[in-house]
């Protein structure tokens, strides 16, 4: 009888920098190094989740590299942050459609912008355009991310 073990460890690093009361960076880079010994002892064999085979001995759904990067900009009651994310490749299971055999879902990048405007009496304004360049990615295998999107929001600090 074999034992299967599933084993993880990485590095993350955050920093965070203000150059002045005006502008604030944050970069984040995290590495993962995984092994999932319960559904994928045997990288070379066929077969889906369960079995001993897959593409990847990582585990399901975790990237070996992601990196997130935010930049903000403050005048008065004005504030404007872009933020871009980089996520790699990630192992995922299958379904039904391609018999649960293993899958690589794709990296991806976004960039999302949000402003934010503070009115008076404590009411603020708030803009956010998400996934500005339509980018079309998967988070889960055939469950594709929401595309790009527009918000507008009066909300009241109390």
């Amino acid at each position: 009888t074999s034992t299967s073990k599933a084993a993880c460890y990485g590095l993350e690093v955050q920093t965070n920098w203000i150059p002045s009361d005006n502008y604030s960076f944050d970069l984040g880079y995290t590495r993962t190094e995984s092994y999932d010994g319960t559904t994928c002892d045997n990288p070379d064999a066929t077969g889906g989740p369960g079995s001993s085979a897959c593409n990847d001995t990582m585990n399901v759904r975790v990237p070996k590299h992601q990196i997130n990067f935010s930049g903000s900009k403050i005048l008065d009651n004005l504030t404007h942050t872009f933020k871009l994310k980089y996520v790699g490749e990630r192992r995922d299971y299958g379904n039904t459609n391609n018999s649960f055999e293993d899958v690589i879902l794709s990296n991806y990048f976004t960039a999302d912008y949000f402003l934010n405007y503070e009115l008076i009496n404590g009411y603020n304004v708030n803009i956010s355009a998400k996934n500005i360049f339509d980018k079309q990615y998967s988070e889960a295998y055939e469950y594709k991310a929401p595309g790009r999107s527009i918000n507008f929001m009066l909300n009241k600090k109390y």
